[in-house]
């Protein structure tokens, strides 16, 4: 289950980026993929994240009632990805270091 206390967020600028010396006249190509999140000590830290993090963090807001293996298998599909273990086993990875960081208040069993 995602934290309260953490916001994955999209883009079109580089808004962790923007200062008085940086104003792009133009968006870049991609979005600007961002967890917002604060931590036990109310400090507020900006992480960029991947589309596929993005996606899974989305995911887990979209579909609470699904295991971790349910959500990263529904994720692999959409990505396309060619090399199903290799996927889940980074994909544990990285629901393992999102749980860690507070990110996620904890996890299904994969």
């Amino acid at each position: 289950m995602p934290s309260p206390l953490a916001w994955p967020l999209a883009y079109a600028w580089p808004v962790h980026q923007l200062s008085p010396d940086f104003q792009p006249t133009e968006p870049p190509a991609q979005p600007t993929l961002l967890l917002v999140q604060r931590d036990a000590a109310y400090k507020v830290r900006f992480n960029e994240l991947s589309p596929l993090t993005f996606r899974l963090l989305q995911r887990l807001s979209e579909f609470p009632d699904a295991n971790g293996r349910e959500q990263l298998l529904a994720l692999a599909a959409e990505a396309g990805a060619s090399d199903l273990p290799a996927f889940i086993a980074q994909g544990q990875a990285m629901l393992a270091q999102l749980r860690d960081s507070g990110v996620l208040l904890g996890s299904r069993p994969t």
